[in-house]
């Protein structure tokens, strides 16, 4: 045993999303040491959750990130806030009006813009996907498309997602590159 009983104390987990978890932490205390995660069932919540219904581990448009503790690490893209803020793994609300507003359509590139997330995904918000190669046609594409949230370039191919955004990861997995889009901060909400 790696971290045997006679030297370690154990404990193990059921956590609120479903993740059992083995910890260890040293009998010889000292203040700075913490629990340490052996392993964990799933291994990683953020991207071993793939159901086709609901939010995922973290809440709708929000991004799930394992942390050094093997434990989700949630946070909302930006343009995103927390709908409620004393939930950190509750659902992101846009801070901004999206839609298909005549103003909007017209001026689109004028009022949006992209920030590129590395390793960023919500693989079960797909709508359309095309076969662009590029980032330049795979995001013009997300621009001028009043539903499209978010593009993802992943080998030659871009996916346009609609709100809510689910299952949102981020992880070296994923192997892609997310382009959020968002309204300018300079202009006025509608």
């Amino acid at each position: 045993m790696l971290f045997p009983a006679t030297e370690n104390f154990h404990r193990a987990t059921l956590n609120f999303d479903g993740v059992f978890t083995q910890y260890y932490h040293p009998k010889t205390f000292n203040s700075g040491t913490k629990w340490t995660p052996i392993w964990s069932q799933p291994d990683n919540i953020c991207v071993d959750i793939c159901g086709t219904e609901g939010s995922g581990a973290c809440g709708f448009n929000s991004i799930c990130k394992l942390n050094d503790y093997k434990r989700p690490n949630c946070k909302c893209p930006r343009g995103y806030s927390l709908l409620d803020p004393s939930n950190a793994y509750g659902r992101c609300k846009p801070n901004f009006a999206q839609g298909c507003l005549e103003n909007d359509i017209n001026s689109t590139e004028d009022i949006h813009d992209f920030e590129t997330l590395i390793d960023t995904d919500w693989p079960t918000s797909d709508y359309e996907q095309l076969v662009s190669g590029t980032e330049t046609p795979c995001k013009r594409s997300c621009i001028n498309d009043c539903f499209c949230a978010v593009a993802i370039l992943r080998g030659d191919s871009c996916w346009k997602k609609k709100l809510p955004l689910s299952n949102g990861r981020e992880d070296n997995v994923v192997n892609g590159q997310a382009f959020m889009k968002f309204r300018k901060s300079n202009l006025p909400l509608l």
